[in-house]
């Protein structure tokens, strides 16, 4: 064979071992292509998820420093709110602003306090107890300050306020609220 001269079958022997593994080649890098989105999707989702047993699993601090913590905060809730409706018993503001104070102002002051210990408590332990602190302290809260509503809005209704009376209720409300 003189190297001048092409053997026909050769090339094409060799063409179709190239075609042949040129698709085969194609197809694996189309098939990546293709699956490189759902297995980004797919670790994404592993990783959130490995996230979250981590953030709830993690020990912040032990459980009976959490509840100290915890007494604490709900001690200091119920002071401050306290002392904002003896503030405003000791004004008269209750009874000239009933609707505004007891309805809206009382209540969102207690729950942006409790919002404000949900923040601060998140560095301390998991979601979960975070989560649940704050629910149950918003329920809680609530209900009493409800009940405090319903003693005011008996004094309003009979017209003669008993400002003693309104602080012994505050205070027996917010001792059963912590």
């Amino acid at each position: 064979m003189n190297p001048t001269q092409i053997n026909i079958e050769e090339v094409e022997r060799l063409t179709q071992i190239a075609a042949r593994e040129g698709t085969a080649t194609l197809i694996a890098v189309v098939f990546i292509i293709l699956v490189m989105p759902f297995l980004w999707i797919q670790f994404n989702r592993i990783n959130k998820t490995l996230i979250n047993i981590d953030r709830n699993t993690k020990g912040y601090i032990s459980d009976e420093a959490l509840k100290n913590v915890l007494e604490i905060y709900i001690s200091d809730i119920r002071n401050k709110e306290q002392s904002y409706i003896y503030n405003k018993i000791e004004k008269n503001q209750l009874a000239e602003y009933y609707e505004g104070y007891i309805e809206n102002n009382i209540l969102n002051r207690g729950l942006a306090q409790v919002n404000e210990k949900r923040e601060a408590l998140i560095s301390l332990t998991t979601y979960n107890n975070v989560n649940q602190f704050r629910s149950i302290t918003e329920k809680n809260l609530t209900y009493h300050i409800s009940k405090i509503k319903k003693v005011f809005s008996e004094e309003l209704a009979r017209e003669s306020i008993d400002y003693e009376n309104l602080k012994s209720v505050t205070n027996r409300e917010m001792e059963l609220f912590e």
